[in-house]
């Protein structure tokens, strides 16, 4: 565990992110950790650290899982401290198609040798890769698991698939927090095998019965339309939690829309709008763009920047 003080910005809405918060545990003895929704929320978090003089004090600033975006990132960029210090660990293709991997700092990839990667593994190498920390096999498991749920290769995986989309579910259950603390004590334990005990493979099967309910619910509420170019969609009320259930479930059950959105009006700090293609050639990160938000090809997302918001979603 290396003694420096470390400063780490992340996406707090997934595994992905919740991820490099685990490995920086395992690296860091000092470490302090910042949670953001967006891009747009990371920007005013840096830059709030910044104008303050804060972002000084720590000798080591990551970002995971989200891409800076400017005029954040060129000032960051023109300090000759602070552009030492920090390094950008991002995957998601708006980054790339906005042009944000352009500063030594940033290392943004959507592939590495041909095969999608993350957050949480972009920075696992590179820590190890410092000496930061040391590869385990329960260690490379993890991660391997946050890549495949994270990029959604667990569909395809016949051997740790579902063992993959678990770890989603398993968050769920604990909460960012509890996930955090839960994993952490895993890695800590074993350096051989990453496993659930039975207790928490029952409770994440139970989760995963009551969340097929939940998501038949959600989609029995849904209204068909037509978006700005022509597509067919539907549009859903409903907590971001269960995207990743609705996305898969409407994929078997109608293969005549583009795309759904799934708006979340309780999500803090605002409320957003979350992307998923149903037709495989379909790139929601468009979309998302379109409406000051961005993401991946199929999965993608917007906060909604309205001030009052008078309907509210059902409460499953």
């Amino acid at each position: 565990m290396i003694y420096i003080k470390v400063l780490l910005f992340t996406h707090g809405s997934d595994i992905d992110g919740l991820g490099c918060i685990i490995l920086a545990r395992l690296a860091f003895f000092n470490l302090e950790y910042i949670l953001c929704s967006n891009p747009n929320e990371l920007g005013l978090k840096v830059r709030e650290f910044y104008e303050a003089g804060k972002l000084y004090n720590y000798d080591k600033i990551y970002i995971t899982d989200l891409a800076l975006n400017e005029p954040v990132l060129s000032t960051i960029a023109s300090d000759d401290i602070i552009s030492k210090r920090i390094e950008i660990f991002d995957h998601h293709k708006s980054a790339i198609d906005t042009g944000l991997d352009k500063y030594d700092f940033t290392h943004i990839h959507i592939e590495v040798e041909g095969i999608p990667t993350s957050g949480t593994k972009l920075f696992y190498e590179h820590l190890v890769g410092e000496k930061y920390i040391q590869k385990t096999p329960s260690l490379d498991e993890f991660v391997e698991l946050t890549r495949l749920e994270d990029t959604w290769e667990w569909k395809n995986d016949a051997v740790n698939g579902e063992k993959a989309h678990d770890l989603a579910v398993f968050q769920s259950i604990l909460g960012t927090e509890g996930y955090i603390d839960a994993i952490y004590k895993k890695l800590t334990t074993s350096n051989k095998v990453f496993d659930y005990s039975m207790e928490e493979k029952e409770n994440i099967k139970n989760k995963k019965e009551k969340d097929e309910l939940i998501i038949k619910n959600i989609w029995n509420d849904r209204e068909f339309m037509t978006d700005e170019d022509g597509n067919d969609i539907a549009v859903m009320l409903g907590s971001i939690e269960y995207i990743g259930g609705l996305s898969e479930y409407v994929r078997k059950a109608c293969h005549t829309i583009k795309y759904i959105i799934l708006i979340d009006l309780d999500k803090e700090p605002m409320p957003q709008k979350s992307y998923r293609s149903i037709d495989e050639d379909f790139d929601v990160s468009l979309v998302a763009k379109r409406h000051g938000g961005g993401g991946h090809f199929a999965a993608a997302g917007a906060i909604i920047k309205i001030a009052k918001i008078k309907m509210r979603q059902k409460n499953y």
